[in-house]
């Protein structure tokens, strides 16, 4: 495992680099209190996140509206189910009257008007039936639909929660990032600045012109305006980081730098999109929405257009469920792809930054023998903290990659 940690540069026989080592200074003593891991970051938002308290209602109102649905439909099957008991119990009654009729020889007026009466409230059961029997259908359709959304509610709410740990993840790395490039800035704002002062004195000396020191001053004055573009930035960033855990806009923020493992063991791919495909919610709404219309087309005639219709607009479904799983599987292979290739990218930074790191040594003893110059060791100082921001953004890129591959392998797609 490679713990990524913020450069220690060892600046003491430098006295110019004030404002680096101020910012560094100050955001040491806030971390005592402010400091806040990845963990905690994601345990806060998830907490607090006012997107997945929006998917919570959202999943409540679906489930009391299943309630309703369900109810409906237990309404109108109690319902049938007493015209049902009703229609056999005059069934029953005719048939007993038929016998008593067939068996009896005085007066049978009153068994004959049972008899019709029993007829006509038959008559009208059937036709409350037939009615009862649409209204039944629709009761159970609106019941589907009801479980159907609720999953869904369900399912988005538990996605949404997995992808919210991705983002708060590329939030939290992003501020990181930032952060190293802004202490870059700082010390190449240094090393101008120092160059521009070297420059001034040549310039006295007649040994320069004063467009090269008007262009050094042009770059100094640039390199200010990008650290505090940057800065605000930052503090922008954090600000929203913030809001996102349920802490106070303006709190002071200090982000703790996490380990990111060299390298992981890639899954099969056929396996990776099995996987996918079995869980992407996209898919399995398409094959739903299929279903229901092949369904549809069971209960429609062969003679009615509305059967022509169907078997069109299922096989135009078909088109485009094939079409989102090529698109998905081919989001599977570049992600395979991308996370292979930030892996290797990750590791060359790191042999790149340790390079780094041990010229920047060697520089700094050779400054202290008095055999290297400020300049270049302020130079050296640049290139190590650029090796660095390049070794953590890597690092970043390959971590959230990776989290990316595992949101995959639960049919969700972040990339």
């Amino acid at each position: 495992m490679f713990l990524i940690l913020v450069l220690l540069v060892t600046l003491n026989a430098l006295g110019g680099i004030n404002r680096a080592d101020a910012e560094g200074n100050a955001a040491v003593e806030d971390a005592a209190v402010n400091v806040v891991t990845l963990e905690q970051a994601v345990e806060l938002t998830v907490k607090n996140s006012r997107t997945m308290t929006r998917y919570e209602i959202n999943k409540e109102k679906a489930r009391y509206q299943l309630y309703q649905a369900q109810d409906r439909y237990n309404e109108t099957n109690y319902e049938s189910n007493s015209l049902w008991y009703k229609y056999d119990s005059l069934s029953n009654e005719y048939s007993a009257l038929e016998k008593e009729l067939n068996e009896t020889e005085g007066d049978t007026s009153e068994i004959l008007v049972r008899m019709n009466e029993i007829q006509e409230e038959i008559r009208q059961i059937e036709d409350e039936m037939d009615r009862q029997s649409e209204q039944m259908d629709s009761t159970v359709d609106q019941k589907k639909d009801a479980e159907d959304k609720y999953d869904d509610t369900v399912a988005a709410e538990d996605n949404y929660e997995k992808q919210l740990v991705y983002i708060v993840a590329q939030v939290y790395t992003t501020i990181l990032n930032q952060a190293g490039n802004l202490q870059a800035l700082y010390i190449e704002q240094e090393l101008k600045q120092s160059r521009l002062e070297i420059e001034n004195k040549k310039l006295q000396l007649g040994r320069t012109s004063q467009a090269a020191v008007d262009s050094l001053a042009m770059e100094v004055r640039q390199l200010d305006r990008e650290s505090i573009e940057l800065g605000k930035l930052i503090n922008t960033q954090k600000g929203n980081l913030n809001d996102m855990m349920g802490r106070e806009y303006e709190d002071e923020l200090t982000l703790a730098h996490f380990e990111v493992q060299e390298s992981i063991e890639l899954p099969n791919i056929d396996a990776l999109k099995s996987k996918t495909a079995r869980d992407y919610d996209a898919l399995a709404a398409l094959q739903r929405d299929l279903d229901k219309k092949k369904d549809d087309l069971d209960s429609v005639s062969e003679s009615d257009y509305e059967h022509d219709i169907l078997e069109l607009e299922i096989k135009e479904m078909k088109l485009q469920l094939a079409e989102e799983r090529l698109a998905l599987n081919e989001r599977v292979n570049n992600l395979i792809t991308d996370v292979q290739a930030r892996q290797e990218d990750y590791q060359v930074s790191q042999i790149n930054y340790a390079y780094a790191q041990q010229s920047y040594e060697w520089d700094e003893i050779r400054y202290r023998m008095g055999r290297l110059s400020r300049l270049d060791l302020l130079q050296s100082v640049l290139n190590c903290q650029n090796a660095k921001d390049k070794s953590v953004s890597a690092g970043y890129s390959f971590y959230l990659l990776c989290r990316a591959l595992e949101l995959a392998e639960d049919g969700i797609m972040v990339n």
